[in-house]
């Protein structure tokens, strides 16, 4: 039961970190967008 709930977090963190590098991602192309 405790080593799901280990990987569980693992995968939430893993996730955390990939939403946060698409946030940038998306608001880098605005950036670019907006001052074409």
């Amino acid at each position: 039961m405790v080593k799901k709930i280990k990987e569980f977090t693992k995968v939430i963190k893993a996730l955390t970190e990939l939403a946060l590098e698409i946030g940038t991602l998306v608001a880098i192309i605005k950036m670019i967008l907006e001052s074409l």
